[in-house]
């Protein structure tokens, strides 16, 4: 079988459901039940060391690209807050005939627009923002137009997706709800990958008009997060890895699996195969866990913004300066296996504490 292999073995955490989509012949082969061996032989456990070293205190704790203070521009403050109104409206829709008396599709599209200019004017180092913003899953969802949405998204799904980007949008702009923004910062809110898996399992995204559906599956029981800022940042890495994980595969299917590389950090892998054009492109490119591809501008198409945004996002995490260095160690990368693309990344365990509450949003979904 073309693709990843996996060894079957024991799993310490015990039998576990595993799917992988592995490309063949222009045909999707599906293993539905895997046992994981976590030895050398395990290539997902073979892409990086297991016990990488932690520089900082493993825990995001504030956005690090936040647009505040009394020097924001009233033209970007407006226009965020233009955004978020959608976005609200949108989460405490109870139908979609009830959305659109609300507003269009296409009225979303412009508010972002509007975002977006207002960023590039007053802040022209803001690239990365801006791609991580637009990349936003509800807003390829909604830019399918009324008909794909009923047809082929929930209004549950699409108001998760929704939650999700407000919680990013108030970490980047906090004038749009203060007391939200500095709860989601300082309060210990305790986030199970459970959660997690809840709002992405069988996701659907649309990119560049096609439709990808996610499947995501762990082998890791735990916490992920000890804060709402933390789960979104996490979050923003995901959607990111997932955007380009979708805009590349030669199938109709990612998959998304969560392990366990250590007692003190989760490895997080997304999977998509490629067709025979890409692997050539990639082939010199994948040296030291593909560093090059981390480069803001690398890529065969789209901005190339995306990537160098995860390293951004992690290097935070683990207390990085340097993202060369964090890379070329494995705390992120890319790797080809045949016809399977493999990104990855590191996030830390989060232990939780007899006073710790988990948090309500993570409850709620």
């Amino acid at each position: 079988m073309p693709g990843l292999s996996l060894v079957a073995g024991r799993l310490p955490l015990g039998e576990a459901a595993l799917f992988f989509g592995f490309p063949g012949n222009g045909e999707s082969f599906r293993v539905d039940r895997v046992e994981m061996d976590f030895d050398s032989t395990n290539r997902l456990m073979e892409l990086a060391p297991r016990n990488l070293a932690v520089q900082g205190d493993l825990r995001y704790k504030s956005v690090h690209d936040s647009f505040s203070g009394p020097d924001l521009d009233d033209e970007v403050r407006e226009a965020a807050g233009s955004l978020y109104g959608y976005l609200e409206r949108l989460l405490n829709a109870k139908s979609y005939d009830g959305l659109w008396e609300e507003f269009e599709p296409d009225d979303v599209r412009k508010a972002l627009d509007k975002l977006t200019l207002a960023l590039k004017k007053n802040f022209p180092q803001s690239g990365k923002t801006v791609h991580d913003i637009r990349g936003g899953t509800v807003f390829g969802l909604l830019g399918g137009g009324r008909e794909f949405l009923y047809e082929c998204v929930s209004l549950s799904e699409l108001r998760m997706v929704a939650a999700e980007e407000m919680k990013f949008l108030r970490g980047l702009f906090p004038h749009l709800d203060p007391q939200k923004s500095h709860e989601e910062e300082s309060q210990i809110s305790v986030h199970s990958v459970d959660a997690v898996l809840r709002a992405w399992k069988n996701r659907t995204v649309l990119k560049d008009g096609r439709q990808v559906k996610v499947e995501a599956e762990s082998l890791f029981d735990g916490n992920i997060s000890c804060r709402c800022v933390e789960t979104s940042a996490l979050e923003r890495v995901l959607v990111n890895l997932t955007n380009n994980a979708c805009r590349y595969s030669h199938g109709d299917t990612v998959e998304l699996v969560i392990l366990k590389a250590s007692e003190s950090v989760t490895r997080w892998c997304l999977l998509n195969s490629i067709s025979e054009s890409q692997k050539k492109w990639l082939s010199d490119k994948l040296a030291h866990n593909g560093l090059v591809l981390f480069q803001a501008g690398m890529t065969s198409e789209g901005q190339g913004l995306g990537l160098d945004s995860c390293a951004d996002v992690i290097a935070q995490v683990f207390g990085y300066p340097m993202k060369a260095e964090m890379i070329k160690k494995g705390y992120l990368g890319v790797k080809v296996w045949d016809d399977t693309f493999c990104s990855w990344f590191h996030w830390p365990i989060y232990h939780k504490q007899p006073n710790d509450e988990s948090c309500v949003c993570s409850l709620k979904q």
